[in-house]
């Protein structure tokens, strides 16, 4: 296994390419689950397309360029019930140096190991292709990171204070079940049209953290808390 979501490379003549099969039982699948059905996080495509451009690509030297995502579109959730589920991510340099990808999945009877097909062949396969994420990747050069004075946002946040519990009961009303791997939330510190939440990887998870750069729970965790705009001016 190269990555948690990127297992294998799949490539043919026709098409540089990487295949994983889930089967429902990793964390970021079975403690991700909305009504009922177990649902890969949709921001869980970022690392997949990152780690597929970099093990395509070879790996980056830290601090000189860094792999860079734009243009994504989220097409349609992919959701893993009782049998395994096989899903693709497709790699096509452009002219300009960008590299167009799309992580999709196949109807059941097409499902399949990689081998090579003929240029019909594959405009018929594309045709059949369930597009889940898409978009554009570059290599950039690395850059400072911005310093945010964070007693100064704790300090405009002060409407409310919500704690793991309050958060992640609110998410189950709306029908979103997030296991243990999923709950990164610590505490949500609610302003005037902002929030500013505290973060930290669940220990359930602790011993991966270095199989990921970005780490689908977190990144779900960053995007959960926007749940407290909700609660501004309440």
């Amino acid at each position: 296994m190269l990555h948690p979501l990127v297992h294998e490379n799949t490539s043919t003549l026709e098409e540089q390419r990487f295949s994983s099969t889930f089967t429902g039982e990793e964390l970021f699948l079975n403690d991700h689950q909305v009504k009922g059905e177990k649902v890969l996080p949709g921001l869980a495509y970022l690392e997949m397309a990152r780690a597929a451009i970099e093990e395509a690509s070879g790996s980056t030297e830290e601090g000189q360029t860094r792999i860079q995502l734009k243009n994504v579109v989220w097409a349609r959730p992919m959701a893993v019930g009782a049998q395994p589920q096989e899903v693709h991510i497709g790699l096509y340099p452009e002219e300009n140096g960008e590299i167009a990808y799309e992580i999709y999945s196949k109807p059941e009877k097409n499902n399949g190991s990689a081998t090579t097909v003929s240029r019909q062949r594959l405009r018929d396969d594309m045709d059949t292709r369930i597009v889940h994420s898409q978009g554009m990747a570059l290599f950039a050069l690395g850059s400072q990171r911005p310093q945010l004075d964070l007693k100064a946002l704790q300090e405009r946040c002060t409407q409310s204070v919500l704690s793991v519990d309050e958060c992640y009961e609110v998410f189950k009303r709306m029908g979103l079940e997030y296991g243990p791997a999923h709950k990164g939330i610590e505490k949500l510190y609610v302003g005037d049209h902002e929030v500013l939440a505290q973060l930290t990887l669940p220990s359930s998870v602790s011993e991966t953290k270095d199989q990921f750069t970005l780490y689908p729970s977190l990144l779900a965790s960053t995007l959960q808390a926007s749940i407290g705009i909700g609660f501004t001016n309440q």
